[in-house]
């Protein structure tokens, strides 16, 4: 998830737990003539991880795998590394952090197992650590289950960050009854350069931060000065609600709209984007909404799109709280957690479909607008299989202050593949009359 990045840029933060190797011994599960010697991972950021393992055996060792798991998803990645097969091994792996992206700030759990010929197993007991980013010295502050680390700025900008996170995770208890049952970690960068060194490569140029709800983890710019309070509580707010939000909605088998996501992450915002009102009343009074349906998964990367996009869905959200109430927000995502489709979860809270939530959402508007046709009628999401934990639920940029025309998109339709057949007929007509044989 992220938010809107304005011109003034923003910062992250990250506790510093790993800067060398950990070299650990590793206890053996069950006892056999496999002994590891030494063990160790180490990061360089924002690159690589390398694992090494060092054992010997009274029998050639044969076989030797590297499990790891990233945060708190139970799922396991095995990985086979390089090693010269022999009574004693050094074992090598390398993973690839830009390629497998693991963002800064996370906790990387792993263990070995091995096998020799003579049919001996053995299985190291799990060994954890955070991957850091190692470029800054970091700050930090807790407050119960939140806590906030940055490099630039005083102790008071760290516990305006914190003081901001844990009046947001307050008010969602209270207004929405979504409460958080685990640590969230927000990484404060100082500008956007900075933060763009730890997300992944070719990210949207316009992204201001970013929410990672499976890891519980949020990366953020925010610059200590002037403009820095009125930063934090509009950048502070969305993403953490993203984070929690996305905890009280987990399920195997969906997630929900990316407009009520952003749409309420927006709502509890501190400081409102003085863009969207007037974004939302060019397009509305154009012609040129977006239909609630097309919200569902993530935002255009175009920057004047994805204003848009944010703009109506904070209005949604607001249009269905203040008609229906905070209680059938709660109620939604009670539904969503139960993994229904969207369909079933808005009749289920609400007592109407996406379409109809959109037809009265749209006359609901203080615009005036064009007449436009019946939103055509497209089947239901249905739940999907869970994703990889080390991906964001949604990821939805924020666009920079600056607007331009937003971009037109085209549909082909039967006369232009007839009029693209007939030209290219034509020009193979004219290249074989110029090289018949005279």
């Amino acid at each position: 998830m992220s938010t809107p990045l304005p011109k003034v840029c923003s910062a992250f933060a990250l506790v510093l737990i790993l800067n060398t190797s950990f070299v650990l011994p590793a206890p053996v599960i069950a006892a056999t003539g496999i002994e590891v010697k030494s063990q160790s991972a180490q990061p360089s950021f924002p690159n690589s991880i390398d694992f090494h393992l060092e054992a010997a055996s009274s029998s050639k060792i044969t076989q030797v795998a590297l499990l790891y798991r990233v945060g708190t998803s139970p799922i396991e990645r095995m990985a086979y590394p390089k090693f010269e097969p022999g009574s004693a091994i050094s074992a090598q792996y390398t993973l690839d952090t830009q390629e497998n992206y693991l963002p800064p700030g996370v906790w990387v759990e792993y263990y070995w197992t091995l096998q020799d010929e003579s049919g001996e197993t053995l299985q190291t007991a799990p060994v954890r650590f955070s991957y850091e980013d190692t470029r800054f010295q970091w700050h930090s502050l807790q407050k119960g289950l939140i806590s906030v680390y940055w490099y630039s700025g005083s102790d008071q900008f760290g516990q305006m960050v914190l003081d901001s996170a844990t009046r947001t995770a307050d008010r969602l208890q209270q207004e929405i009854g979504a409460s958080t049952q685990e640590n969230i970690k927000l990484l404060v960068y100082a500008s956007q350069d900075q933060l763009f060194g730890a997300l992944p490569a070719f990210s949207a140029d316009w992204i201001g931060g970013q929410a990672y709800p499976s890891l519980n983890l949020i990366l953020l710019t925010i610059a200590p000065g002037t403009d820095a309070a009125s930063e934090v509580k509009r950048m502070v707010p969305h993403e953490v609600t993203h984070i929690i939000f996305g905890q009280a909605t987990e399920n195997p088998y969906n997630s929900p709209p990316a407009w009520l996501d952003e749409g309420l992450a927006t709502y509890m915002q501190e400081q409102s984007d003085s863009r969207f009102s007037s974004e939302l009343q060019q397009a509305a009074e154009s012609g040129n909404l977006i239909p609630i349906r097309a919200l569902n998964s993530s935002f255009p990367l175009d920057e004047n799109r994805a204003l848009l996009s944010y703009a109506e869905s904070a209005s949604v959200v607001d249009y269905l709280i203040k008609t229906f109430g905070r209680s059938k927000i709660e109620n939604l995502m009670a539904r969503f957690r139960d993994g229904v489709t969207y369909e079933k979860a808005l009749q289920g809270a609400f007592g109407l479909g996406l379409d109809e939530l959109d037809k009265q959402w749209r006359a609901s508007l203080p615009y005036p607008q064009p007449q436009v046709t019946a939103i055509t009628q497209t089947p239901a999401t249905t739940p999907t299989a869970a994703r990889t934990p080390t991906e964001s639920a949604q990821v939805s940029p924020t666009p920079a202050a600056q607007n331009s025309s937003a971009q037109s998109s085209f549909t082909p339709t039967i006369l232009y593949w007839i009029g693209l057949v007939g030209g290219i007929v034509v020009v193979l007509l004219v290249i074989r009359s110029r090289f018949r044989p005279h």
